[in-house]
């Protein structure tokens, strides 16, 4: 498999000349699920907590699924991320997109209950399944979080260290107060993509050898 060094190279190849719309997309992604959170929260403070729940599941998770897909069409056919053709595919797409985030999430937030630690390393088991959801629209979301546990076998710290790799941008966002996330966000994104297209070309390539 590639190095991350250069899952992070392609990555910052492919969004040259495609910053802009991915930072904006981005942008209101997070501007609407702040406005839609921040508005429950002075109106009905005591569902603020629900409310943060209920936005991230139903809209914000759904926002980043279609993000990701955008972004995978930019990585796989130098397709830009266009503003419209993103609202366009997030109508198309939310009810593919509600029910495998929302799930994975479920997922998570049990094992995250349990202890902190096993709910970080489920992230990493199900963290192909939007790309999976995206390439085996015939699959449920449950048989999407199963291929990819079954994929990140053996993976998960490979792409930990991938993330690892762009600690420099968590604290620069940190530092900027979440300006420099429009960036960043986009950024690992993609080198995510590139890490998928990577393991699976490297899985089907060890399959036809056995």
């Amino acid at each position: 498999m590639k190095q991350n060094f250069e899952l992070r190279n392609e990555a910052w190849n492919t969004l040259s000349g495609n910053w802009g719309n991915s930072v904006l997309i981005y942008f209101l992604i997070s501007l609407v699920s702040g406005i839609i959170s921040g508005t429950v929260a002075v109106l009905l403070p005591e569902l603020s907590s629900i409310a943060n729940l209920a936005t991230s599941i139903f809209l914000t998770y759904p926002l980043i699924y279609v993000f990701v897909v955008k972004l995978m069409s930019l990585v796989r056919e130098n397709k830009p991320v266009a503003l419209n053709d993103f609202i366009d595919t997030f109508k198309v797409k939310y009810s593919r997109a509600l029910p495998v985030m929302g799930l994975t999430f479920v997922y998570i937030f049990l094992w995250t209950l349990l202890l902190i630690i096993p709910g970080i390393i489920k992230s990493y088991s199900y963290a192909l399944t939007v790309y999976i959801s995206e390439d085996n629209p015939e699959l449920t979301p449950e048989e999407c979080i199963n291929k990819s546990m079954e994929m990140m076998n053996g993976n998960k710290w490979k792409l930990f260290l991938l993330d690892l790799s762009f600690i420099g941008w968590f604290f620069l966002s940190i530092l900027t107060l979440g300006i420099a996330l429009l960036w960043f966000r986009p950024y690992l994104e993609t080198a995510r993509i590139y890490f998928y297209e990577d393991l699976k070309s490297s899985l089907e390539t060890k399959a036809i050898e056995e």
